[in-house]
């Protein structure tokens, strides 16, 4: 339904407009209700609105080439990518393809709707040629539903788990988009300390999916399991906020399997995924558990995307400065036991921004060194 002919005019009583409407059968898909049933049975809700920012078709195909680009000549083509910020599996199958066609690849993709009212999800872009997806699906349940779910203090974007079969060897990546910063306090504001009032959020969704990972590494010590992506937090704790913070969380606690954050594994003047207000920053995170760290080899981290200008937003012939705010690329290459370099695979991330497949965030994995902690 379309209204055209709202009043122009003050009116005293909203229902003199209103009630003409009633009874009339509307379609909201996936609406989730934000208000108590009212005593007359009404009820409100918040319909997504997959359209709110979509791009000029210009804009659109200047940040599809620009992160065809950065997959193939960047992140040099990883057998598994978690993507952030999808607006649907189309837009990142569409992705694949450009990759596909420019490179002989074949990369599938895989996302679901989110409770994220802006219809944002979370994806994954498999090598069809050299990863087996096994199982891909949403993580649910009353934990997960009070943490990213429409009742969630934000609803926002509930993990992606996917298993894949890579050399032989079964590995389950988890692909988050944790709660933003967006509504804290300033750093430089006049509160001091700043309050932080997202983090409480945060740290229950870190929660949800360190159990999730417990789960599997109790029955299986051994299991192969990656946490990655745009976690919206620091690996240390903030002022006043201790050792009980989102990253470590995921990278457990006293009793639990530990995972080892790879981003802590590299140069300190490198260590960066974003620049916020002059600050760099990490956001972004790959954690791994001890099996997978095994067979870890190298990890970097790419500035191509937040140490460039924003100019080269529009600028289709570079992967440099994708979208607003741009991060940085980064990851690990993981080597079978045996296999000399030429052997290793790699799993990335990146973050494409909402409705534009523009990259904003990258976590990559470089193949082309097999120096272990390189």
């Amino acid at each position: 339904m379309t209204l055209n002919d709202l009043p122009n005019e003050s009116m005293v009583d909203g229902r003199d407009f209103w009630e003409a409407l009633e009874g009339m059968l509307v379609s909201v898909r996936d609406a989730p209700v934000v208000a108590p049933t009212s005593p007359q049975g009404e009820f409100a809700v918040l319909a997504k609105d997959d359209a709110g920012s979509t791009p000029t078709p210009e804009a659109l195909e200047t940040q599809l080439t620009k992160l065809a680009l950065a997959i193939e000549i960047e992140l040099e083509l990883p057998e598994v990518l978690v993507a952030q910020e999808v607006e649907n599996t189309a837009i990142l199958q569409e992705l694949g393809d450009r990759v596909n066609a420019a490179t002989g690849t074949n990369y599938r993709a895989v996302s679901f709707e989110t409770s994220d009212v802006r219809g944002i999800e979370v994806g994954f872009l498999w090598d069809d040629d050299r990863v087996d997806l096994l199982d891909a699906y949403q993580m649910s349940g009353p934990e997960v539903e009070a943490a990213f779910g429409p009742s969630s203090p934000s609803p926002g974007r509930e993990p992606l788990v996917g298993v894949f079969e890579i050399e032989g060897r079964e590995i389950t990546i988890v692909g988050n988009h944790f709660k933003s910063k967006g509504g804290d306090d300033p750093l430089y504001g006049a509160t001091w300390p700043p309050l932080r009032v997202t983090e409480a959020q945060r740290k229950m969704q870190a929660r949800v999916v360190r159990d999730f990972v417990s789960a599997i590494l109790d029955t299986d010590p051994g299991a192969l399991v990656m946490v990655a992506g745009d976690l919206n937090d620091f690996q240390f704790g903030e002022p006043g906020e201790g050792d009980d913070h989102p990253v470590a969380i995921l990278e457990g606690g006293t009793g639990e399997v530990p995972l080892t954050n790879l981003l802590n594994l590299e140069k300190d003047a490198e260590r960066f995924t974003y620049v916020y207000d002059g600050n760099s920053q990490v956001l972004d995170h790959m954690l791994v558990s001890p099996a997978l760290y095994e067979l870890f080899a190298a990890v970097d981290i790419l500035h191509f995307n937040a140490s460039c200008p924003d100019a080269l937003g529009e600028d289709a012939s570079t992967p440099a400065a994708q979208g607003v705010r741009p991060r940085s690329a980064g990851g690990a290459v993981y080597v079978p036991a045996g296999r000399s370099c030429p052997g290793a695979w790699s799993v990335g991330w990146f973050n494409q921004h909402t409705r534009m497949c523009g990259g904003r965030r990258w976590l990559c994995v470089p193949r082309t060194s097999c120096s272990r902690h390189a």
